[in-house]
This record gives structure tokens, C-alpha cells and sequence, in this order.
């Protein structure tokens, strides 16, 4: 039986248990929030559109960190309260040691706009083992991008195929050189005027919002818990084995256990040099 557990029930994990609970691909979601009470009234509510949705994924709520043990990827997203805010800095590292004390073989995802400092923190802190913590936010600024495109030529975003890399949103590569539209190249579909437009938009897409953020983390946790294909994924992860790695985009693909390959990207001279810029940057 798969399972996800939602670290956090503010506006961000809230929506990502409904997305996840839409979808029906995961058998059971486990939302945990200190907040146990605006948990279970968030997991009430989705419980109570999953007949009209033909869900039957089952919900449960707590307080406790330790309902997280045993899940098949844990979500780091938000703390329910006022002002939801993603798990960051030092208050979202003592929670994520916390949560790996408890279990050293959880697959993390990091679902926040803001949380690759924290994965960076993590990482070079020793707190995570790398290849079990992904940054999920890339992909989401992906289907920006892709949206932006598929405004711009007329077709559905469905058709338009591209990859997000680096450090959003300043030192951001997207792979404008191999990006199709319906198969064919970008480039032959758009002028070099139009490109040049999308270009200047991209950094005002970022942060994406809590549907776009919540979208690819339910992506990726299907896609760990075994419930869809091994697709490729823009993700914040940490790019080697160093005690001082990088975490910025790249391409990986997931498993059972967290980053199973790191895929080598298409990119043209001058994006290779824009990524490596952003390498030198994390």
C-alpha cells in the first residue's frame, strides 16, 4: 500500500493532500501538523469530496511527527497557522533532523518555493542522505514555463516540451535550444522576437503558486511510491557526492529509494555556460 506523509497542513500541504487524494494513485496520505485540529478539519473537508471526486484514498491526521514513520516519501510543505510559511532555516532543519532521527530511510521531498536553502543546510550538514532529498519546486516553475509558450504559439502547453535548470529565478537555464513544440523545434515555431519575450518573463514566474508547487510534489511522490512511470524531473538535488555539493535544478529520475540517476541535459554552448554559472553560484 503506498503512503505519503504531509509535513505541515498549511496552504501548501493542504493542497497537495487534496491533489494527491484527487488523483487516487496513493493509497493513504498522512497530514501532521502541530495544528492537529486544523489537520483533521483540512483532511475532513477533502475526505468529504473524495465520493464526489471517485477517490477512495484514505486520510489520517496527527500531531505527532512519528505518524510519519514508515511512509513512502514524506513531504516537507507548510505549518498551519495565521500565516502558513514553509519549513525553512533553522526551525525547518530541527524539524527535518527530527524527522530523520526517527527514520534514516525516508525519501524527502521538498515541495517549498523557498526551501533549497534549507536542502543545501541539510545536505552539507550531513542531516540527509542526498540522493533521499528532492526539491520538487523546479518542475512546477517548468509548467510555468510551458504555459507562457503554449500562450504565446497558440497551442496546448500539453504540446510543449522543455526542461528548467539551475537556481531560480536569477540564474535560471531553461533548454530554449531543445525545447519542442507537437515535436517540432521551438525555434521553428516562434520568432527570435517572441523568444526573447518569454526569456524576459521567467524570472517574474517564480515563486510558482501553492496549485503549480503542489501539482509537482504529487507528481514526484507518485512517481517514488511506485504509482506511475520513471519519468524525467527538473528537481533541486544535490549534483555530487562532495561534502560541499551544489543543490540546484537538474534533471533526475526517482525511485523507491529517492534519486536513482541523474540525467545529463540537452543544452547548447551558451546554456552550458549559463549552468554552470548557477553551479559556481549554490
Amino acid at each position: 500500500m503506498s503512503s505519503v506523509a504531509i509535513i505541515g497542513a498549511g496552504d501548501l500541504g493542504g493542497t497537495i493532500a487534496h491533489t494527491l487524494a484527487a488523483r487516487d494513485r496513493i493509497n493513504e496520505i498522512r497530514l501532521v501538523d502541530d495544528a492537529s485540529d486544523v489537520a483533521a478539519g483540512k483532511a475532513l473537508d477533502i475526505r468529504q469530496s473524495c465520493s464526489i471526486e471517485r477517490s477512495d484514498t484514505r486520510l489520517t491526521t496527527s500531531g505527532d511527527l512519528a505518524m510519519a514513520i514508515g511512509a513512502d516519501v514524506v513531504v516537507m510543505a507548510d505549518a498551519a497557522g495565521p500565516r502558513p510559511a514553509e519549513w525553512n532555516g533553522e526551525v525547518g532543519l530541527a524539524r527535518l533532523r527530527r524527522l530523520l532521527d526517527q527514520d534514516r530511510d525516508a525519501v524527502v521531498v521538498c515541495a517549498g518555493a523557498s526551501q533549497r536553502g534549507l536542502m543545501q543546510q541539510a545536505v552539507r550538514d550531513g542531516a540527509a542522505e542526498r540522493c533521499r532529498l528532492i526539491g520538487s519546486a523546479p518542475r512546477a516553475l517548468a509548467s510555468a514555463v510551458r504555459a507562457i509558450v503554449a500562450l504565446e504559439a497558440d497551442c496546448a502547453a500539453r504540446d510543449v516540451t522543455l526542461s528548467v535548470l539551475g537556481l531560480p529565478p536569477h540564474a535560471t537555464v531553461v533548454t530554449w535550444g531543445s525545447a519542442t513544440i507537437a515535436t517540432a523545434p521551438l525555434a521553428s515555431v516562434l520568432s527570435d522576437q517572441a523568444i526573447g519575450r518569454l526569456k524576459a518573463r521567467v524570472p517574474h514566474l517564480w515563486p510558482p503558486g501553492p496549485f503549480g508547487l503542489a501539482s509537482a510534489a504529487s507528481d514526484l511522490c507518485e512517481a517514488i511510491a511506485g504509482s506511475r512511470g520513471r519519468p524525467t524531473f527538473s528537481c533541486f538535488v544535490a549534483v555530487d557526492q562532495r561534502p560541499t555539493a551544489a543543490v540546484l535544478a537538474t534533471l533526475v529520475k526517482v525511485g523507491s529509494t529517492g534519486v536513482r540517476e541523474h540525467v545529463v541535459p540537452s543544452l547548447s554552448p551558451g546554456e552550458q555556460v549559463e549552468f554552470d554559472d548557477a553551479r559556481a553560484r549554490a
